[in-house]
């Protein structure tokens, strides 16, 4: 264990919902109700545990005069230390329960406790899991970074969420033992398995995006992401052929995708490496004059499709959402394109009238350096028509991205030979500014942890949710439900979690978790079926 916190955070004084305090969407007291009764324990138990717990559970020495269990590491008992409740009544199974970690568990294979004693070690035990957790110290409030924690069940992880309250859960590899007794494995302990993973951040984008930057994002640059979406739930189901994806909305500036393939879990570190590099196409940092570079014989077939489904029409994309201003874009599909709707939203190279200029010179400036780039992807003849096109314009009443496009895309080079180095930079252009900006170090290692589903961002109040890829373009990060929000709903309707503004995404969440059962019982059952070979 790296961080020892023991109770060194303050604990809220009640388990109740608080009064609320206008402008209050964040508090330990409010993080506390939603861990009590918002969470939904049982789901994500069932997709981490993969239907790997046993059907029974027997009674076995290892608990204290209490009735409790000890998990963990053996120097940290008391910050370990999850209560048995005893037996509880068993129920079925509805949507409410998605919201627990309640004894349906035992019923549908799960390892929770049925009286007191220890339940078997089971594969959740073996997960890795991080808490980040606030604490006082002499200069004010602080953080601890809490690593390899693990859970018997859904019981245990639920008790010490409610108990520690941390602001961000993440989620790592599944270990070769329990990740309890990694320190007495010593250098043989080691991840055998984990959920492919993908992470794109909208501060990647901040050397191209000229609405906001840092940490801010408006609906005009999270088309970026809604790209990303699009782009890699085609290449991951069609080139790679998985199944079970889940993209999640981070809460405050981008997204992650799971993959919880079995292929994908069982993939080695060399094989994660493999995938990541084939869908990573920009290449160097902000300063490279060039972050995509097409071979000139043959343009590999990844990278062609993603251009055409950046730059087709889309009939899914309103064309009201395109620049009246371009007629002709119309014709073409421009107006429809993933890659015309960025175009219009953040007008790239773009340049407005003098004044508009003098008004905003650090706009101007980004997409001067935009339009810099952009000309470098050029060959030489059709730079200088498009430097002498901009520098006439400049002369006017200014241009917008759209009509520049549309003009290097009509032009005609005097020897057609020229016309196919032509075509090469557009598509050049299109990949380096809205291809997705993959953190690739994320995905290559199997022991890299990543937030968790269904947290609670702590700047912006919002859960971390899940996307539906489907309808990628409708979901609305301004409207994704708040920690103040949900418990307001609790108060307002008898604190029923099945009837807040999350149980959209938890029926996402349960539709992900199903698919993913199916997969990894197929995958059970072909492993036996198979073990005398």
């Amino acid at each position: 264990m790296e961080v020892e916190t023991g109770n060194a955070q303050k604990k809220p004084k009640t388990e109740g919902a608080p009064p609320q305090q206008k402008g209050k969407e964040f508090t330990l007291e409010l993080l506390k109700v939603f861990y009590t009764k918002l969470f939904p324990y049982d789901l994500m138990y069932k997709w981490l545990d993969y239907a790997h717990a046993p059907l029974t559970v027997k009674k076995e020495p290892g608990t204290d005069s209490t009735g409790d269990v000890i998990m963990g590491d053996a120097d940290d008992e008391n910050a370990n230390r999850v209560s048995n409740r005893g037996s509880q009544r068993n129920r079925g199974v509805d949507k409410e329960d998605d919201f627990r970690g309640g004894p349906q568990l035992i019923q549908k294979g799960g390892g929770a406790m049925s009286g007191g004693g220890r339940a078997p070690r089971t594969f959740f035990a073996r997960r890795e899991f991080s808490l980040t957790i606030r604490i006082m110290e002499e200069k004010g409030e602080g953080e601890a970074y809490c690593r390899f924690r693990c859970y018997r069940d859904a019981h245990a992880w639920r008790d010490e969420l409610i108990r520690q309250v941390p602001i961000k859960i993440d989620i790592g590899a599944v270990y070769n033992v329990p990740v309890s007794e990694k320190d007495a494995l010593a250098g043989r302990f080691r991840p055998v398995e984990k959920e492919m993973i993908f992470d794109i951040d909208m501060t990647d984008y901040d050397d191209i995006r000229t609405c906001c930057s840092e940490a801010n994002i408006c609906h005009k640059c999270w088309l970026f992401m809604t790209v990303a979406v699009k782009v890699l739930n085609s290449f991951l189901r069609e080139d790679f052929g998985f199944q079970n994806l889940m993209f999640i909305y981070s809460g405050r500036r981008g997204i992650h995708c799971w993959i919880s393939d079995p292929r994908a879990r069982h993939m080695a570190n060399e094989s994660r490496n493999q995938v990541a590099d084939y869908l990573n196409v920009l290449s160097g940092g902000d300063n490279n004059a060039k972050r995509v570079e097409l071979s000139s014989h043959r343009v590999h077939p990844v990278l062609r499709r993603a251009f055409d489904l950046l730059r087709n029409p889309s009939s899914s994309t309103s064309a009201s959402s395109a620049d009246s201003s371009s007629s002709s874009a119309e014709g073409d599909g421009l107006r429809t394109s993933l890659w015309g709707r960025l175009l219009h939203e953040q007008d790239f190279f773009g340049m407005g009238s003098d004044s508009d200029r003098r008004g905003n010179p650090e706009l101007e400036e980004k997409k001067q350096k935009n339009r810099d780039a952009m000309i470098n992807y050029l060959p030489a003849e059709m730079e200088k028509y498009v430097s002498e096109w901009i520098e006439g314009q400049k002369k006017r009443s200014g241009f917008n991205s759209v009509q520049l496009w549309e003009t290097m895309e009509k032009w005609q080079p005097s020897d057609k030979k020229q016309k196919v180095p032509a075509d090469r930079a557009l598509k050049e252009i299109v990949l380096a500014w809205a291809y997705p900006r993959l953190d690739i170090n994320v995905s290559k290692g199997m022991n890299h942890l990543l937030k968790s589903p269904f947290c609670v961002h702590p700047k912006t109040a919002r859960v971390c949710i899940p996307i539906d890829p489907k309808k990628a373009e409708s979901f609305d990060f301004s409207t994704v439900p708040t920690l103040g929000q949900l418990v307001r709903e609790l108060e307002e309707n008898g604190g029923k979690a099945e009837e807040t503004s999350l149980a959209s995404s938890v029926a996402l969440l349960r539709e992900f978790v199903k698919h993913s059962h199916i997969a990894a019982s197929l995958d059970n059952k072909n492993a036996r079926d198979h073990s005398d070979w």
